[in-house]
């Protein structure tokens, strides 16, 4: 990181002659912000809350199931009131891979719990990516495409952080190369727009992402809960109301 730190040779470079503390900047990234209903949480405290009403009643018996999602999920918004926004990412992103995986491996059956978790060619439970969960909840076509956006959105949050280090390193290269393709083949040409060049600025700056906000890991939390209570809708109850009756 040492080396990456260091500003090439003739200073970083200068993506539009804008300075950063223009109040166009300011009002732009403001129009960027998602625009949020009345009654919209505030803490994680209410997001939980939420959850647990929406999953009460008949959906209760989702528990046998996703308990262990849920369970990380409180941690998650515990974590977040303590404003362990970092913290909360990461177990947003835990909830998540948990979810999927169990949603997808473990079956109610008249019995019981039925798992099938995935193997190896020798037997052995294989480990199973975030990324081919994804795949598998989009081809089974459980979460809308607003949540399968969201979905992915989580993981990346929650990747920055546990990948901080060498994410940044990424970052810093991707941002040299790009600013400088933006200066020479956008910025340079004549009778460009100021608010053209502001948002070009804006579009090469979030490039470098050291950290998540407290505003993104809410918005997390908030789909993070809406994701466990469609997973929840797809467990089949009936099933599971007659294994509860029969024990």
């Amino acid at each position: 990181m040492a080396r990456e730190a260091q500003p090439p040779p003739g200073g970083w470079p200068d993506l539009s002659g804008v300075p950063t503390n223009d109040p166009g900047l300011g009002r732009i990234f403001e129009s960027m912000r998602p625009k949020r209903p009345l009654g919209y949480p505030k803490t994680g405290k209410e997001v939980w809350k939420k959850l647990k009403h929406d999953l009460e009643g008949p959906l209760s018996a989702y528990y046998a199931v996703l308990g262990n999602a849920e369970f990380l999920f409180s941690e998650a918004t515990q974590a977040f009131d303590a404003r362990l926004t970092a913290g909360a990412s990461l177990l947003c992103r835990a909830t998540l891979e948990a979810a999927l995986y169990l949603f997808l491996t473990t079956k109610p059956t008249q019995r019981g719990i039925k798992e099938n978790f995935p193997l190896t060619l020798d037997g052995e439970v294989r480990t199973v990516q975030f990324e081919e969960l994804i795949r598998a909840a989009k081809k089974a076509k459980i979460l809308s495409p607003e949540l399968s956006k969201a979905l992915s959105r989580i993981q990346e949050n929650g990747n920055l952080i546990a990948h901080l280090a060498n994410t940044h390193a990424k970052q810093i290269t991707k941002f040299e190369r790009e600013a400088r393709r933006v200066n020479k083949e956008i910025l340079s040409k004549k009778g460009i727009s100021q608010d053209r060049r502001l948002r070009e600025e804006i579009r090469v700056r979030r490039i470098l992402r050291f950290w998540v906000e407290y505003d993104e890991v809410l918005e997390d939390l908030i789909d993070a809960a809406s994701i466990l209570k469609t997973l929840a809708q797809h467990v089949r109850y009936s099933t599971l109301s007659k294994v509860k009756k029969s024990a």
